[in-house]
Protein backbone atom coordinates (compact mmCIF):
# COMPACT_ATOMS: atom_id res chain seq x y z
CA UNK A 1 0.00 0.00 0.00
CA UNK A 2 1.18 3.22 -0.93
CA UNK A 3 1.04 5.98 1.62
CA UNK A 4 1.63 9.75 1.57
CA UNK A 5 2.43 11.15 4.99
CA UNK A 6 2.20 14.98 5.51
CA UNK A 7 4.29 15.81 8.96
CA UNK A 8 6.61 18.23 10.59
CA UNK A 9 10.70 17.13 10.00
CA UNK A 10 12.20 20.43 11.49
CA UNK A 11 11.85 21.78 14.61
CA UNK A 12 13.02 18.99 17.03
CA UNK A 13 9.19 18.25 18.65
CA UNK A 14 7.35 15.41 19.64
CA UNK A 15 5.06 16.10 16.50
CA UNK A 16 8.49 15.13 14.43
CA UNK A 17 9.42 12.09 16.34
CA UNK A 18 5.92 11.09 16.28
CA UNK A 19 5.97 11.20 12.06
CA UNK A 20 9.46 10.18 12.04
CA UNK A 21 8.76 7.04 14.36
CA UNK A 22 5.67 5.97 12.80
CA UNK A 23 7.03 5.85 9.02
CA UNK A 24 10.02 4.22 9.91
CA UNK A 25 7.89 1.05 11.39
CA UNK A 26 5.42 1.60 7.78
CA UNK A 27 8.36 0.90 6.08
CA UNK A 28 9.91 -2.14 7.72
CA UNK A 29 6.34 -3.57 6.93
CA UNK A 30 6.38 -3.29 3.29
CA UNK A 31 4.73 0.03 2.56
CA UNK A 32 5.66 2.62 0.19
CA UNK A 33 6.14 5.69 2.10
CA UNK A 34 6.11 9.16 0.70
CA UNK A 35 6.94 11.95 3.22
CA UNK A 36 5.95 15.69 2.75
CA UNK A 37 6.98 18.02 4.99
CA UNK A 38 5.11 20.80 5.76
CA UNK A 39 8.23 23.35 5.95
CA UNK A 40 9.42 22.02 2.29
CA UNK A 41 6.10 23.82 0.93
CA UNK A 42 5.38 27.45 0.47
CA UNK A 43 5.04 29.05 3.82
CA UNK A 44 5.04 32.76 4.86
CA UNK A 45 5.78 31.70 8.92
CA UNK A 46 6.74 28.40 10.98
CA UNK A 47 7.34 27.74 14.68
CA UNK A 48 7.71 24.51 16.81
CA UNK A 49 3.94 24.94 17.05
CA UNK A 50 2.13 26.90 13.87
CA UNK A 51 2.72 26.88 10.44
CA UNK A 52 1.32 29.09 8.36
CA UNK A 53 1.61 27.94 4.14
CA UNK A 54 1.30 30.73 1.39
CA UNK A 55 -1.15 30.39 -1.18
CA UNK A 56 1.22 28.05 -3.87
CA UNK A 57 1.66 25.62 -0.72
CA UNK A 58 -1.94 23.66 -2.07
CA UNK A 59 -0.47 23.75 -5.42
CA UNK A 60 2.53 21.67 -4.08
CA UNK A 61 0.84 19.73 -2.36
CA UNK A 62 -1.51 18.72 -5.16
CA UNK A 63 1.73 17.92 -7.37
CA UNK A 64 3.43 15.39 -5.50
CA UNK A 65 0.02 14.05 -4.65
CA UNK A 66 -0.96 13.48 -8.05
CA UNK A 67 2.97 12.08 -8.88
CA UNK A 68 2.72 9.68 -5.91
CA UNK A 69 -0.85 8.64 -6.63
CA UNK A 70 -0.97 7.05 -2.86
CA UNK A 71 -3.96 4.81 -1.43
CA UNK A 72 -4.12 6.89 1.33
CA UNK A 73 -3.03 10.26 3.27
CA UNK A 74 -2.11 10.49 6.89
CA UNK A 75 -1.67 14.15 7.94
CA UNK A 76 0.22 14.39 11.34
CA UNK A 77 -2.03 17.65 12.16
CA UNK A 78 0.28 20.71 12.82
CA UNK A 79 -1.61 23.59 13.64
CA UNK A 80 -1.71 24.42 9.46
CA UNK A 81 -4.45 26.08 7.87
CA UNK A 82 -3.82 23.63 5.04
CA UNK A 83 -5.12 21.12 7.14
CA UNK A 84 -8.48 22.71 6.43
CA UNK A 85 -8.34 22.61 2.65
CA UNK A 86 -7.04 18.57 2.84
CA UNK A 87 -10.65 17.02 2.86
CA UNK A 88 -11.43 19.30 -0.09
CA UNK A 89 -8.52 19.18 -2.18
CA UNK A 90 -7.81 15.10 -1.25
CA UNK A 91 -8.78 12.42 -4.16
CA UNK A 92 -7.66 9.93 -1.39
CA UNK A 93 -8.92 8.70 1.87
CA UNK A 94 -7.93 11.48 4.64
CA UNK A 95 -6.70 9.71 7.83
CA UNK A 96 -5.37 12.58 10.70
CA UNK A 97 -3.54 12.04 14.24
CA UNK A 98 -4.67 15.55 16.01
CA UNK A 99 -2.00 16.14 18.40
CA UNK A 100 -2.81 19.50 20.06
CA UNK A 101 -2.67 19.46 23.86
CA UNK A 102 -5.35 19.54 26.05
CA UNK A 103 -6.10 19.48 30.14
CA UNK A 104 -9.10 19.68 32.37
CA UNK A 105 -8.02 22.86 34.68
CA UNK A 106 -10.83 24.96 33.76
CA UNK A 107 -9.02 28.43 33.06
CA UNK A 108 -6.51 26.33 30.73
CA UNK A 109 -9.36 24.07 28.89
CA UNK A 110 -11.13 27.49 27.33
CA UNK A 111 -7.89 28.32 25.49
CA UNK A 112 -7.40 24.96 24.38
CA UNK A 113 -11.07 24.11 23.50
CA UNK A 114 -11.14 27.20 20.99
CA UNK A 115 -8.41 25.28 19.44
CA UNK A 116 -10.13 22.04 19.17
CA UNK A 117 -13.95 24.10 18.04
CA UNK A 118 -12.15 25.54 14.89
CA UNK A 119 -10.95 22.01 14.17
CA UNK A 120 -14.11 20.29 14.80
CA UNK A 121 -16.11 21.11 11.51
CA UNK A 122 -13.08 19.99 9.43
CA UNK A 123 -12.09 16.57 10.98
CA UNK A 124 -15.36 15.46 10.52
CA UNK A 125 -14.86 15.22 7.34
CA UNK A 126 -11.81 13.15 7.64
CA UNK A 127 -11.91 9.24 7.41
CA UNK A 128 -10.64 8.88 10.44
CA UNK A 129 -8.90 10.79 13.27
CA UNK A 130 -6.51 9.27 15.77
CA UNK A 131 -6.17 10.61 19.56
CA UNK A 132 -4.39 9.06 22.13
CA UNK A 133 -6.61 8.51 24.83
CA UNK A 134 -10.38 8.07 26.23
CA UNK A 135 -10.09 10.94 27.41
CA UNK A 136 -8.91 12.76 24.19
CA UNK A 137 -11.62 11.00 21.62
CA UNK A 138 -14.69 11.87 24.68
CA UNK A 139 -13.40 15.68 24.09
CA UNK A 140 -14.49 15.41 20.48
CA UNK A 141 -17.25 13.28 21.23
CA UNK A 142 -18.67 16.70 22.89
CA UNK A 143 -17.63 18.49 19.93
CA UNK A 144 -19.74 16.70 17.47
CA UNK A 145 -16.89 14.86 15.55
CA UNK A 146 -18.76 11.61 14.70
CA UNK A 147 -17.93 8.52 16.91
CA UNK A 148 -17.53 5.98 14.25
CA UNK A 149 -14.67 8.30 13.10
CA UNK A 150 -12.63 8.36 16.20
CA UNK A 151 -9.95 5.71 16.70
CA UNK A 152 -7.79 5.37 20.17
CA UNK A 153 -4.30 4.31 18.96
CA UNK A 154 -2.15 5.77 22.01
CA UNK A 155 1.72 7.34 20.96
CA UNK A 156 3.99 3.86 21.05
CA UNK A 157 7.56 3.41 21.56
CA UNK A 158 10.16 0.86 19.74
CA UNK A 159 10.63 -1.19 23.44
CA UNK A 160 13.84 -2.30 22.02
CA UNK A 161 15.86 1.02 21.45
CA UNK A 162 14.24 2.40 24.76
CA UNK A 163 15.18 -0.13 27.23
CA UNK A 164 16.44 -0.20 30.74
CA UNK A 165 19.85 -0.31 30.95
CA UNK A 166 19.76 -1.31 34.48
CA UNK A 167 22.60 0.57 35.80
CA UNK A 168 25.22 0.37 32.74
CA UNK A 169 24.81 3.90 31.95
CA UNK A 170 25.25 5.27 35.60
CA UNK A 171 28.70 4.35 36.23
CA UNK A 172 30.34 7.61 35.78
CA UNK A 173 28.14 9.04 38.64
CA UNK A 174 26.51 8.24 41.89
CA UNK A 175 24.08 11.26 42.41
CA UNK A 176 20.40 10.79 41.80
CA UNK A 177 19.65 12.56 38.13
CA UNK A 178 16.52 13.84 37.33
CA UNK A 179 15.53 14.52 33.81
CA UNK A 180 13.08 17.03 31.92
CA UNK A 181 13.25 17.14 28.44
CA UNK A 182 10.97 18.79 26.03
CA UNK A 183 10.53 22.19 25.04
CA UNK A 184 11.82 24.96 27.62
CA UNK A 185 8.03 27.40 26.91
CA UNK A 186 5.08 28.40 28.97
CA UNK A 187 3.38 25.48 28.53
CA UNK A 188 5.60 23.16 30.20
CA UNK A 189 5.86 24.98 33.72
CA UNK A 190 9.41 24.90 34.66
CA UNK A 191 9.89 27.74 36.84
CA UNK A 192 7.41 25.73 39.28
CA UNK A 193 10.03 22.51 39.00
CA UNK A 194 13.09 24.69 38.84
CA UNK A 195 11.74 26.49 41.86
CA UNK A 196 10.82 23.47 44.06
CA UNK A 197 14.50 22.20 42.80
CA UNK A 198 16.25 25.21 44.45
CA UNK A 199 14.24 25.67 47.82
CA UNK A 200 14.87 22.21 48.49
CA UNK A 201 18.42 22.42 47.99
CA UNK A 202 18.66 19.31 46.05
CA UNK A 203 22.04 20.81 44.23
CA UNK A 204 23.35 19.05 47.54
CA UNK A 205 22.48 15.18 46.59
CA UNK A 206 20.63 15.50 42.98
CA UNK A 207 21.42 16.82 39.45
CA UNK A 208 19.00 18.55 37.25
CA UNK A 209 19.51 17.70 33.50
CA UNK A 210 17.35 19.72 31.28
CA UNK A 211 17.32 18.69 27.31
CA UNK A 212 15.41 20.98 25.08
CA UNK A 213 15.29 24.32 23.64
CA UNK A 214 12.48 27.33 23.81
CA UNK A 215 11.54 30.71 24.51
CA UNK A 216 12.30 30.51 27.99
CA UNK A 217 15.65 28.78 28.64
CA UNK A 218 17.88 32.30 28.29
CA UNK A 219 15.55 33.67 31.36
CA UNK A 220 15.81 30.54 33.13
CA UNK A 221 19.79 30.02 32.62
CA UNK A 222 20.15 32.89 34.61
CA UNK A 223 18.30 31.92 38.03
CA UNK A 224 19.39 28.14 37.91
CA UNK A 225 22.19 27.32 37.42
CA UNK A 226 24.85 24.46 37.72
CA UNK A 227 25.78 26.10 41.32
CA UNK A 228 21.76 24.15 41.78
CA UNK A 229 22.95 21.45 40.35
CA UNK A 230 21.61 21.81 37.25
CA UNK A 231 22.67 21.23 33.49
CA UNK A 232 21.35 22.94 30.35
CA UNK A 233 22.00 20.52 27.69
CA UNK A 234 20.29 21.97 24.72
CA UNK A 235 18.38 19.85 22.07
CA UNK A 236 19.62 16.37 21.29
CA UNK A 237 18.76 15.45 18.13
CA UNK A 238 20.69 12.16 17.87
CA UNK A 239 18.39 9.13 19.13
CA UNK A 240 21.44 7.21 20.22
CA UNK A 241 22.95 10.24 22.78
CA UNK A 242 19.88 11.08 23.53
CA UNK A 243 19.34 7.31 25.22
CA UNK A 244 22.36 7.25 26.45
CA UNK A 245 21.84 10.18 28.49
CA UNK A 246 17.85 8.64 29.41
CA UNK A 247 20.53 5.53 31.03
CA UNK A 248 22.00 7.96 33.38
CA UNK A 249 19.03 9.03 35.07
CA UNK A 250 16.81 7.91 37.56
CA UNK A 251 13.39 10.19 37.94
CA UNK A 252 11.75 11.79 34.32
CA UNK A 253 9.96 14.75 35.76
CA UNK A 254 7.37 16.61 33.49
CA UNK A 255 5.49 19.54 35.08
CA UNK A 256 3.11 20.42 32.32
CA UNK A 257 0.33 22.76 32.42
CA UNK A 258 -0.81 20.85 29.11
CA UNK A 259 -0.48 18.11 27.25
CA UNK A 260 -1.09 15.33 24.41
CA UNK A 261 0.50 12.28 24.84
CA UNK A 262 4.13 12.73 25.76
CA UNK A 263 6.74 10.63 23.83
CA UNK A 264 9.61 12.10 25.94
CA UNK A 265 7.51 10.59 29.28
CA UNK A 266 7.16 6.88 27.17
CA UNK A 267 10.56 6.88 26.27
CA UNK A 268 11.58 7.92 30.21
CA UNK A 269 9.07 4.85 30.77
CA UNK A 270 10.46 2.12 28.54
CA UNK A 271 14.12 2.98 30.21
CA UNK A 272 13.00 2.07 33.09
CA UNK A 273 12.99 5.90 34.78
CA UNK A 274 10.65 6.53 37.64
CA UNK A 275 7.98 9.33 36.34
CA UNK A 276 6.74 12.13 37.60
CA UNK A 277 3.87 13.81 35.41
CA UNK A 278 1.05 15.94 36.06
CA UNK A 279 -2.53 14.91 35.19
CA UNK A 280 -2.76 16.84 31.96
CA UNK A 281 -3.85 15.35 28.67
CA UNK A 282 -3.14 11.69 29.00
CA UNK A 283 -0.18 12.12 30.61
CA UNK A 284 -1.28 10.73 34.02
CA UNK A 285 -3.13 7.07 32.14
CA UNK A 286 0.60 6.43 32.10
CA UNK A 287 1.29 6.21 35.29
CA UNK A 288 -1.62 5.12 36.81
CA UNK A 289 -2.24 2.82 38.90
CA UNK A 290 0.78 3.46 41.04
CA UNK A 291 3.46 3.54 38.38
CA UNK A 292 4.86 6.79 39.20
CA UNK A 293 3.71 10.46 40.43
CA UNK A 294 0.81 12.66 39.19
CA UNK A 295 0.41 15.81 40.31
CA UNK A 296 -1.79 18.24 40.19
CA UNK A 297 -0.68 21.00 37.54
CA UNK A 298 -1.90 23.92 40.06
CA UNK A 299 0.39 22.27 42.73
CA UNK A 300 3.74 21.50 41.25
CA UNK A 301 5.58 23.27 43.07
CA UNK A 302 4.42 22.43 46.64
CA UNK A 303 4.07 18.74 45.65
CA UNK A 304 7.73 19.01 44.43
CA UNK A 305 8.69 19.93 47.77
CA UNK A 306 8.11 16.64 49.43
CA UNK A 307 8.13 14.16 46.68
CA UNK A 308 11.50 15.78 45.18
CA UNK A 309 13.52 14.58 48.73
CA UNK A 310 11.81 11.39 48.99
CA UNK A 311 12.80 10.04 45.57
CA UNK A 312 16.55 10.84 46.47
CA UNK A 313 16.26 8.82 49.57
CA UNK A 314 14.14 6.29 48.48
CA UNK A 315 16.24 3.75 45.86
CA UNK A 316 14.09 0.77 46.98
CA UNK A 317 11.28 2.82 45.66
CA UNK A 318 12.70 4.01 42.76
CA UNK A 319 13.49 0.34 41.69
CA UNK A 320 10.52 -1.05 42.19
CA UNK A 321 8.35 1.54 40.06
CA UNK A 322 11.18 1.12 37.36
CA UNK A 323 10.41 -2.79 37.04
CA UNK A 324 6.75 -2.48 36.99
CA UNK A 325 6.67 0.77 34.64
CA UNK A 326 8.14 -2.12 31.65
CA UNK A 327 5.66 -4.22 31.93
CA UNK A 328 2.82 -1.91 31.43
CA UNK A 329 4.70 -0.34 28.17
CA UNK A 330 5.27 -3.50 26.63
CA UNK A 331 1.37 -3.84 26.94
CA UNK A 332 -0.06 -0.62 25.43
CA UNK A 333 2.50 1.28 24.27
CA UNK A 334 4.57 -0.43 22.16
CA UNK A 335 4.84 1.07 18.70
CA UNK A 336 5.19 -2.27 16.87
CA UNK A 337 1.81 -2.93 18.63
CA UNK A 338 0.30 0.21 17.39
CA UNK A 339 1.49 0.41 13.98
CA UNK A 340 -0.77 -3.01 13.49
CA UNK A 341 -3.91 -0.98 14.87
CA UNK A 342 -2.49 1.83 12.28
CA UNK A 343 -2.58 -0.89 9.25
CA UNK A 344 -5.90 -1.59 10.57
CA UNK A 345 -6.98 1.90 10.31
CA UNK A 346 -5.76 2.35 6.28
CA UNK A 347 -7.11 -1.14 5.40
CA UNK A 348 -10.54 -0.11 6.82
CA UNK A 349 -10.24 3.80 5.15
CA UNK A 350 -9.30 2.32 2.06
CA UNK A 351 -12.06 0.05 1.57
CA UNK A 352 -14.09 2.90 2.26
CA UNK A 353 -12.93 5.54 -0.34
CA UNK A 354 -15.93 8.06 0.19
CA UNK A 355 -15.91 8.19 4.05
CA UNK A 356 -19.60 7.47 4.05
CA UNK A 357 -22.19 5.92 6.76
CA UNK A 358 -22.10 2.55 4.87
CA UNK A 359 -18.99 1.57 6.43
CA UNK A 360 -18.47 2.27 10.29
CA UNK A 361 -14.57 2.51 10.94
CA UNK A 362 -15.11 3.26 14.07
CA UNK A 363 -12.34 0.99 15.37
CA UNK A 364 -11.65 1.11 19.58
CA UNK A 365 -7.96 0.00 20.72
CA UNK A 366 -9.37 -2.57 23.27
CA UNK A 367 -12.12 -4.12 21.17
CA UNK A 368 -9.87 -4.66 18.20
CA UNK A 369 -9.62 -7.72 16.92
CA UNK A 370 -6.28 -9.77 16.47
CA UNK A 371 -5.11 -8.92 13.52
Amino acid sequence: MRVMWLGKQVPFCGNVTYSKQITQMLEARGYQIHFLAQESLACFYQSQIYTWPSLEAAKQFQKQLAEFQPHVLHVSLTLSPLDFLLPEISPVPLVATFHPPFTWLPNLMQQQVATYVMYAPFLSRYHAIIVFSPKHRQLLLQLGIPDKKIVCIPNGIDHYKYRPSYGKGKQEQNDCVFIYQGRISVEKNLPALLKAWKQQKMGWRAQLWLIGYGAQIRGLMHHYTAADGIRWLGVVKNENRRIHMIHHGDVFMLPSWVEGLSLALLEAFSCGLVCIATDAGADAEVLEPNLGVVLNPKQVNCQLEGVLPLLVEQAELRKLLSHKSREKLLRKYALMTNVLYLDFVYRSVKGDPQGDSQGDSHVELDSRPNI
